[in-house]
């Protein structure tokens, strides 16, 4: 008893759609950015297109995974060759999937790796993600400030001290940085796999031996998994036990409230 309710309807509807309004606006800015100036800062597909194909037969790396990992009867392998960007940053990647049935359930590995324009293997390249360090600053922005965010205006919500003043920089960047720190943290894998990755990540050999030697899915694939799976237990794990507010709430010295005027249930 004592405790808040936990507004996780509104909290999450409100969360997502300024996550989704943030990325889109940092996104079209790098983009531009990264147009005009050649950087890397974000996702490049935002400005880049993608064509895939079938790899024929007699494609290199076809011949390659088919001898690096040949399959067991019944086992099946799609080969696929995608080309993107244009003009004069075009790149290439090969892709291996392959599927197979164990009783009544079906599995699948999948491997994607850089190749030249020639089919041959290059070492895989990571560009840096600095997108979810912006996001975290428009985030204090909404929180330290008297505004609130889109999200927040639209569910009612407003984010104060525990005695309801308002948050201040110092605790707005504490409470943000906390919650976005899923997002930080894979900011920070992309700028390490940019810089310093181990080869796992970066020689296609390596990694096809490691998936046709154990790997049911690839490393890349690997991390994503993790990634979300420790997301979801940062973001919602507060709201399923519940204590009145949310950890990076209660490091803040913050909580969230409602100021329309509709009951609370």
């Amino acid at each position: 008893g004592g405790y808040e309710p936990r507004l996780f309807w509104r909290r999450a509807f409100a969360f997502w759609l300024d996550l989704l309004i943030a990325y889109l606006v940092v996104g079209i800015l790098f983009a531009a950015v990264d147009a005009a100036a050649g950087t890397s800062l974000g996702d490049s597909s935002l400005v880049s297109g993608s064509e895939c194909n079938p790899a024929p037969a007699s494609h290199p790396q076809v011949a390659r995974v088919e001898k690096m990992w040949p399959l067991p009867g019944g086992w099946q392998r799609e080969n696929t060759v995608c080309q993107h960007g244009g003009g004069g940053k075009e790149s290439w990647t090969f892709t291996t999937r392959v599927r197979w049935k164990e009783g009544s359930i079906n599995y699948s590995k999948e491997l994607t790796y850089d190749i030249d324009k020639s089919g041959n293997a290059l070492p895989m390249e990571y560009a840096p993600d600095f997108r979810p360090f912006a996001i975290l600053l428009l985030f204090v922005v909404f929180a330290a400030d008297r505004w609130r965010s889109p999200g927040k205006s639209i569910t009612g919500l407003r984010i104060m001290t525990v005695d309801g003043g308002q948050l201040g920089w110092q605790r707005a960047f504490l409470r943000e940085a906390l919650k976005l720190s899923p997002l930080l943290t894979f900011g920070g894998i992309t700028i390490w796999a940019a810089l310093a990755p181990p080869v796992i990540l970066t020689d296609s050999e390596v990694s096809l031996v490691a998936m046709r030697d154990g790997f049911l899915v690839s490393p890349q694939m690997l991390f994503l998994y993790a990634f979300c799976v420790g997301s979801s237990v940062w973001w919602f794990g507060p709201f399923i036990v519940w204590r009145g507010r949310t950890w990076y709430d209660a490091f803040a010295g913050s909580k969230v409230v409602r100021t329309d005027r509709t009951p609370t249930s």
